[in-house]
């Protein structure tokens, strides 16, 4: 990494530029020892609370950090929401400050599992209930939650499909995969395969070929599922259809 330091400072003399050293971090392990006198120079970041382009890089008080002001944000921004017309401020509840909110967080950042989650995903369901001028039940949220095509009204939740952008991810084909496979050092993720394990415990086989690189074809299987057990605590065939049916078109 030492040498990689010195040609890029050497190149970049060559074409009149200078390296910032101030803006430079050096992420390590703990108890790593840095001997280069170069590297020495650089900041030294351990790799809990290592973040790259707004997104922690590992599990620790980086992400817990990143999480809270999210956390602030949306409760901050719900609140001006109420300041406009409903139906404004719904098709922005929607589109801007629900799950898509934090989409960088939940591509770039091992979110999975993490507490601050569900406190997220909260904000939203207080600011729905405020706009549509009632208490939403737990069933009467998760409905909301779903696609519109699916009788929802597309408020997605972090929850519902927390590890399919960061696991989306891993998964796609990209021109740096295949710069590292054909350099031979592609790592292999372990968050990856903790992630097919959890979900094929709980919805089967996955999905392969072609289909296996489109983050829809991970999260059909969990609306589904959510759709099945909303529909088995109905009785009323009439209850069922409004719910599924006519309802959603309402919305479109």
């Amino acid at each position: 990494m030492a040498k990689d330091v010195e040609r890029v400072t050497e190149m970049g003399q060559a074409l009149g530029l200078s390296l910032n050293i101030g803006k430079c971090e050096l992420m390590t392990k703990p108890g790593t020892v840095v001997c280069d006198p170069v590297l020495q120079t650089l900041n030294i970041v351990p790799v809990s609370e290592a973040v790259l382009l707004g997104a922690p890089l590992t599990e620790g008080p980086a992400l817990d950090l990143v999480w809270s002001e999210r956390c602030s944000d949306q409760s901050r921004a719900l609140e001006r929401l109420k300041l406009i017309a409903s139906l404004d401020a719904l098709i922005l509840l929607k589109a801007s400050f629900s799950a898509p909110r934090v989409q960088h967080l939940l591509r770039c950042s091992p979110s999975v599992g993490h507490a601050a989650l569900g406190s997220f995903d909260e904000l939203p369901r207080t600011a729905l209930s405020y706009l549509t001028n009632c208490d939403l039940s737990d069933s009467e949220w998760i409905q909301a939650s779903l696609p519109v095509r699916d009788g929802g009204l597309g408020v997605r939740r972090c929850l519902c499909s927390h590890f399919l952008p960061f696991w989306h991810q891993r998964l796609a084909p990209s021109p740096q995969d295949e710069i590292l496979f054909e350099c031979h050092c592609q790592p292999d993720d372990p968050l990856v395969d903790s992630y097919m394990t959890s979900w094929s415990s709980r919805y089967g086989a996955p999905p392969t070929g072609p289909t296996s690189h489109k983050q829809a074809s991970w999260d059909k299987p969990g609306i589904v599922a959510i759709k099945d057990e909303l529909q088995s605590v109905l009785t009323d065939p009439r209850q069922k259809g409004y719910v599924f049916g006519s309802h959603c078109s309402s919305f479109r």
